[in-house]
């Protein structure tokens, strides 16, 4: 739920910016559709990361877990704001672990730590690593590995104005202990995140 009060502030934030752009006054153009409160719902929405805390959200998750193979979590959708543009970027995650401590996380448990974080003003860089750390941190193991690939309206609507600029994908990782350091791992994790979904 959003504060009410911060939600006041958010809309006066929108309202001013509309005013000063062209002058436009969404109080005093009819049938407007309040601009300045969906625009600050939006906004309010696409970071409400920031008043969430993990440890509330996912909680003390991790599940025993012995079997010592690498566990694999696909395609998990996101979407985020770049902290830069205040623009959308959204995409897929992919996330591989071993759980050398005995723990696993289910799948839905991983896709709540991806919407947390994602739902902050980000780079994908930043969030390839945070939700590394996260699940790492949550299933006592350092071994870790995480994929991000995502298309940045910042490159479609404002960046290099091409053709096939909509086309872009800008894909970052983040290796943590045996996913880094091991090849055989790492190599392994690459090839199941690129292997095809069976069909039912």
């Amino acid at each position: 739920m959003v504060d009410k009060a911060r939600k006041d502030e958010v809309v006066k934030c929108f309202s001013s910016l509309l005013q000063v752009h062209n002058g436009y006054d969404d109080e005093a153009v009819p049938n407007a559709g309040k601009t300045s409160i969906a625009a600050a719902e939006a906004f309010l929405q696409f970071t409400r990361g920031h008043h969430q805390s993990l440890d509330d959200v996912v909680g003390d998750a991790a599940e025993d877990d012995s079997g010592g193979r690498m566990i694999v979590v696909k395609d998990v959708d996101f979407c985020s704001l770049c902290r830069n543009h205040l623009l959308p970027f959204f995409g897929k995650v992919h996330i591989g672990y071993l759980p050398e401590g005995g723990k696993m996380l289910q799948s839905s448990k991983i896709a709540q730590v991806v919407d947390v974080l994602s739902h902050r003003l980000q780079e994908q860089e930043k969030l390839t690593e945070e939700i590394a750390q996260a699940v790492a941190g949550r299933i006592s193991s350092p071994s870790v590995g995480v994929i991000v690939e995502a298309t940045h309206l910042g490159f479609t609507v404002r960046g290099a104005e091409t053709t096939t600029s909509s086309m872009i994908t800008v894909t970052t990782s983040c290796m943590l202990a045996k996913f880094r350091e091991d090849q055989r791992t790492r190599n392994e994790f690459l090839l199941l995140v690129k292997k095809p979904k069976r069909r039912c």
